[in-house]
């Protein structure tokens, strides 16, 4: 046989080429869950809990994926987008919808702060605060107890924004249930309103304009429960959590037995080191911190659960047993959720009265964190807890 004529060699296999990996992101949706008598989870069917989270339906002027921040009160929810516009639903009984009507699920702009640019709110009951773009912080809502800046003698509520602060820029904002904290760019705190539970960290006067609290200095984030506070300082090249307020549960970190009351800013007491961009959160009346490698400590009232067992109230941090590492986490009344940070898988426990842990039922409490249903292969990047109800953003 010719030599041109042999059979070819056979060649070995080829691999494949790598396939390539294409990751698929889901659009942005919001989700909310629990107490619904308002419509303030934005659904119709008032006054009936809802113990599973639901899609919200958004008009087209709200983009989920645009969203800033959602502050949740008593019985209204506000969106804040990152244009600064400012959306609510909810109970409107004193204006704190604008012009809305009285009762409604849908999200309305706020008409009374149309014109001016929006960055930071927060609310808690019926008092609502806003810091705008250049730094000013407004309010309305209820003014009883001075939480607006005003004698309440001469202005009982507010159904406009008022401005409550003006002479230096303000980064953010806090609502107690009756008084409000505010951080200035300078790290400095300012206080305002009932002062009955040492919620304002500082002597009361008869003058109910925001005040300082002198005792803080490079404050650096701040987060308000209803009658406690907590804050994280920067000292030399360390991080530090001082808190004030009602300390009956032991909310403010340091031991209640001899400090029911904390009228001047205590220093909290970590196990380990707080990080730079350690996050701060209050419930009604249990406080957390999470830290930036992922580590979720809890403190405070316990009487639900909310703590992640079944013992009693404690004023030390402590970490949920069991609980991986986390990267969000918000505190509502009674009840703690969190965003785990490998999976995005929803968690949450303590007060379940209006299926507020999204778990399907309505049992009263639930003293171990268990998975919230938020959609097939949904992803939570960020949540927002209130009172009773709760949204998250999920991918």
């Amino acid at each position: 046989m010719d030599k041109n004529d042999q059979e070819p060699k056979e060649q070995p296999d080829q691999p494949e080429p790598a396939k390539e990996f294409v990751r698929v992101l889901h659009p942005k949706l919001v989700f909310s869950w629990g107490c619904n008598a308002y419509g303030q989870l934005g659904r119709p069917g008032t006054q009936k809990p809802c113990s599973l989270p639901e899609i919200v339906d958004f008009t087209e002027e709200i983009i989920p994926g645009s969203i800033k921040q959602i502050a949740i009160g008593l019985g209204n929810t506000y969106i804040l987008m990152d244009s600064g516009e400012l959306y609510g639903n909810g109970l409107n009984n004193i204006r704190q919808l604008g012009n809305a009507e009285f009762l409604g699920h849908e999200f309305k702009k706020i008409e009374n702060v149309d014109e001016l640019v929006i960055d930071n709110i927060a609310v808690l009951w019926d008092s609502i605060y806003a810091v705008t773009r250049s730094g000013n912080v407004i309010g309305w809502g209820s003014n009883a107890y001075g939480q607006l800046g005003l004698d309440p003698g001469l202005v009982f509520s507010s159904r406009t924004p008022v401005v409550i602060w003006q002479d230096s820029k303000v980064v953010q904002v806090g609502a107690g249930l009756r008084h409000c904290v505010m951080l200035m760019k300078k790290g400095r705190v300012l206080t305002c309103g009932d002062s009955k539970k040492g919620q304002l960290g500082r002597p009361w006067t008869e003058d109910f304009r925001p005040q300082e609290v002198k005792l803080l200095r490079n404050v650096k984030q701040i987060a308000v429960g209803q009658y406690h506070n907590i804050a994280l300082v920067k000292i030399q090249d360390d991080y530090k959590v001082y808190s004030w307020g009602l300390n009956a549960q032991g909310q403010c970190g340091v031991d209640p037995s001899s400090n029911p009351i904390v009228s001047i800013p205590m220093e909290i007491k970590f196990s380990d080191p707080i990080m730079k961009a350690s996050s701060l959160r209050c419930g009604w009346s249990h406080s957390g911190l999470l830290n930036s490698d992922g580590q979720l400590y809890l403190w405070g009232d316990n009487r639900y659960g909310q703590l992640g067992d079944d013992q009693s109230a404690s004023y030390t941090p402590k970490r949920p047993a069991t609980l991986a590492l986390v990267k969000d986490f918000d505190l509502g009344f009674g009840h703690t959720v969190v965003a785990l940070a490998e999976t995005g898988m929803l968690l949450a426990w303590g007060d379940n009265a209006y299926g507020c842990c999204g778990i399907g039922d309505t049992v009263p409490q639930v003293n171990m964190p268990v998975k919230t249903c938020v959609g097939l292969k949904r992803v939570a990047v960020r949540i927002f807890a209130g009172y009773k109800q709760n949204f998250a953003l999920t991918v």
